[in-house]
Order: C-alpha cells, then sequence, then structure tokens
C-alpha cells in the first residue's frame, strides 16, 4: 500500500471521528509508515524526492479539510442554535401560513384560498387522513382573497369526525384553462421544530414550515 493511500485513508477517518483522533496523531502515523517505506525501499527504484514531497502536501491537504469541515461544522450549529432562539418568539402567536391541512373543530374547518387571475368555475375536495373524499362541492371564488369554511358534513349530510383534513381547489379561467390557487391556513404556534430538513412550526396538530409564514399577530 502507498503512504500516499494510507494519508487519504486517515484522512477520511479522522474526518469523521475528528473529536476522537487528532491529526497530530495520524501525521505521526504518516511518519511511521513513510520510515518504513524508506527502510524497505527497493534500492533499485527509491523513492523519488518528488514522490516524498507530493505525499507530504496530499497529507497537508487532508489536514486542511478537516479542519475547514470542523470549522463549517461548528458554524452550522452556531446558526441552528441561532435560529431556534430566534423561532422560539413564535410561540403563542397566531400565524397565517401556507399550508392545504387544517382541523375540523366544533363542526367547522376553515381555509384562505388567494387566486392571481379571475377563476371563472371552481369546486373544492376534501378528504380526510387516508385519502378519502368526504366532501367535494361546486364554490364561488373569486379573483384575490377568499375564504371557505367547511362545515363538516359529508355530501349526505353525515357530520364527520374532528381531525385533520385536506382541501383541494379545483379552477379554470375564461379559456379553460386550469389556474393555481394558493391555500393558507391559520392557527396559535404551541411549538417549534428544528429537527428536519425544515423548520417547522406547531400548530396543535399540524405544522407549516417556518417558511411558508406569511402573516404573525400577537
Amino acid at each position: 500500500m502507498s503512504i500516499a493511500s494510507v494519508s487519504a485513508a486517515a484522512g477520511a477517518s479522522s474526518a469523521s471521528t475528528v473529536d476522537k483522533a487528532t491529526i497530530a496523531d495520524d501525521f505521526d502515523i504518516f511518519l511511521k509508515l513513510l520510515t518504513v517505506q524508506l527502510k524497505n525501499q527497493d534500492p533499485l527504484e527509491p523513492l523519488k524526492t518528488s514522490e516524498f514531497t507530493q505525499q507530504m502536501v496530499q497529507f497537508t491537504q487532508v489536514e486542511q479539510q478537516v479542519k475547514s469541515n470542523k470549522n463549517l461544522e461548528n458554524l452550522i450549529r452556531m446558526s441552528q442554535q441561532a435560529a431556534f432562539t430566534s423561532n422560539v418568539n413564535y410561540i403563542g402567536k397566531s400565524v397565517l401560513a401556507e399550508g392545504d391541512t387544517t382541523s375540523l373543530k366544533s363542526g367547522a374547518a376553515n381555509w384562505d384560498v388567494n387566486f392571481d387571475e379571475t377563476p371563472e368555475e371552481n369546486s373544492v375536495v376534501i378528504t380526510n387522513t387516508v385519502g378519502k373524499v368526504v366532501y367535494s362541492g361546486v364554490t364561488d371564488f373569486k379573483f384575490g382573497s377568499n375564504s371557505f369554511s367547511w362545515d363538516g358534513k359529508n355530501n349526505g349530510g353525515q357530520d364527520q369526525p374532528e381531525g385533520l383534513y385536506t382541501i383541494k381547489i379545483n379552477a379554470t379561467n375564461a379559456d379553460g384553462e386550469l389556474i393555481d390557487a394558493n391555500t393558507l391556513i391559520s392557527g396559535t404556534v404551541t411549538g417549534v421544530d428544528m429537527t428536519g430538513e425544515y423548520g417547522m412550526l406547531l400548530l396543535g396538530d399540524r405544522s407549516v414550515k417556518i417558511e411558508n409564514v406569511r402573516k404573525i399577530e400577537a
């Protein structure tokens, strides 16, 4: 095995366990391996100065990369801590955020629906947590901001259990072309979750991405 491949392996190992093994320890190993190689090299094909220099440069590059990775990890950790501290300020406040799933409570589930162009024909479909359609109907949404409230009854007039429900808007313009609707939900922030890929605000049994918040009220 060449010194170059050993130093690369040592660098990879120290990158993953930088808090347990230091670069200095790896460099000692590197020097020991280099000494062994020099003692046991073929006299007819001795290690060239250029090869020795190249191996030293490679190890130095690994060392610098590990240090850079460690500094980057510290910066990311500090940034996450600052973001968490800032996001805690949302708790107890009412927010309006992009989302299509909200809670049915006390016989009402509410959404805000916004259009950037005039919908000529539109309807809604509401599904439960397993994707089953529990209600569908024609609506009269207009250009701009609209509110939609569902009374929790299916198309047969039967009350549905409280819980989470998702709305889907089907709308077309004057030319019969499908147009997009932006749905928003509201609620009071009860917690913050920063464990996933995105920071989330907890609204009781719901959650929304922090980046999707559009309005905050005390």
